[in-house]
């Protein structure tokens, strides 16, 4: 397995964090600019984390699409369907 960037790594600590004690807003902003990047656009865990979070402030739309977006890089994986 592939070591993934520093920066990633961090987002997805603080998105998960921010999961955990509710706030689904700061686990957006945690989210954002990590899924802009390379490694992110195709990370599955930083996708289901945005799209749990986009579900938890109500948005279904994006969650939907960032679930999908989670089951086409890793179809295997259960957690986004």
């Amino acid at each position: 397995m592939s070591k993934i960037p520093k920066a990633l790594a961090t987002a997805l600590k603080s998105c998960k964090a921010c999961l955990a004690s509710g706030d689904h807003e700061g686990a957006i902003a945690a989210c954002r600019s990590a899924l802009e990047t390379p490694a992110g656009e195709h990370h599955y865990r930083l996708h289901v984390f945005a799209g749990v979070a986009a579900r938890g402030t109500g948005d279904t739309v994006e969650a939907e699409r960032l679930l999908r977006a989670a089951t086409k890089i890793d179809p295997s994986e259960v957690a986004a369907w």
